[in-house]
């Protein structure tokens, strides 16, 4: 939501941009061919191979962690669009080895105390407070309270 509002801000002057919440509107979007459009690699890999128009694009992909790792997805995306994207922008907190390894060497890093200080994210812990909690401890054999 937030990647898509950032590129329709930036791009909306220039080129309509939509947002695709199902596959059928992901398929009627991408029939425009001017058209950027904001979906999930999710509805992106259920496209039928070849249901989109031959164009070049790009994927900029929010939350690129864990999930979308992996060489399937990329494949299934790539017989879908009609071959592999020109660019692949990746956005994560939280980098593994397997995204590293999937879309290269990071182009920008911010330290997390940055983006807290920048108000990009949220410092979780600020505001922490552990709940207290009642214990009681009781006998296994019994089931009677433990003092």
């Amino acid at each position: 939501e937030q990647l898509c509002a950032a590129v329709r801000r930036v791009c909306a002057r220039r080129r309509p941009v939509s947002r695709a919440s199902s596959v059928a509107d992901l398929s009627g979007a991408l029939a425009r061919p001017d058209a950027i459009v904001c979906t999930t690699l999710q509805k992106l890999a259920r496209l039928a191979p070849g249901a989109a128009p031959t164009a070049r694009y790009a994927l900029l992909v929010d939350e690129c962690h864990r999930s979308y790792s992996g060489d399937d997805v990329w494949k299934r995306l790539a017989a879908a669009l009609n071959g592999p994207p020109a660019l692949v922008a990746g956005f994560t907190a939280t980098p593994e080895e397997r995204e590293l390894k999937a879309l290269g060497k990071p182009v920008h890093c911010l330290p997390l105390a940055a983006a807290v200080r920048s108000n990009f994210v949220l410092d979780v812990c600020r505001d922490f407070r552990a709940p207290r909690l009642t214990v009681a401890l009781v006998d296994a054999a019994t089931g009677k309270p433990i003092r």
